[in-house]
């Protein structure tokens, strides 16, 4: 998995909280250093925070590039955007948390978001063969 956010404490919040339940989690804490970890490979998973410092929307840039790639890697917006909440679900990431949120909610949503892509890229595969 993947953990994008630029406020430090929330990153390793997040990645401790994941690693918890087994998964192998790297950081960004840009967009840049997001985006050069992926030219390394897509992860199963990434939970990325709506605005990056370099960039007020670096969260959907994110979800852009991702989707575009890998379809089958979950995307999911960790935000404090209370007030854009109905707007960012409908844009295309696979789950939408606001901050703060229970470790048994972030926790629920990687998970469903990640079965949701695995099986919607099975189907796209057998339907494909």
């Amino acid at each position: 998995m993947l953990v994008i956010d630029d406020h430090h404490y929330l990153r390793d919040v997040v990645r401790a909280i994941l690693e918890l339940e087994g998964a192998v989690v790297c950081e960004a804490a840009s967009l840049e250093q997001a985006q050069a970890l992926l030219e390394n490979g897509v992860p199963d998973a990434i939970v990325t925070d709506l605005e990056l410092r370099s960039e007020t929307r670096g969260g959907l840039l994110i979800l852009e590039h991702v989707k575009r790639w890998s379809p089958a890697c979950a995307v999911v917006l960790f935000t404090g955007r209370a007030d854009a909440y109905d707007e960012l679900c409908g844009i295309g990431f696979d789950a939408v948390l606001l901050k703060p949120t229970s470790t048994t909610d972030l926790v629920a949503a990687v998970l469903a978001a990640v079965g949701r892509c695995r099986r919607t890229a099975s189907r796209q595969t057998s339907t494909a063969a």
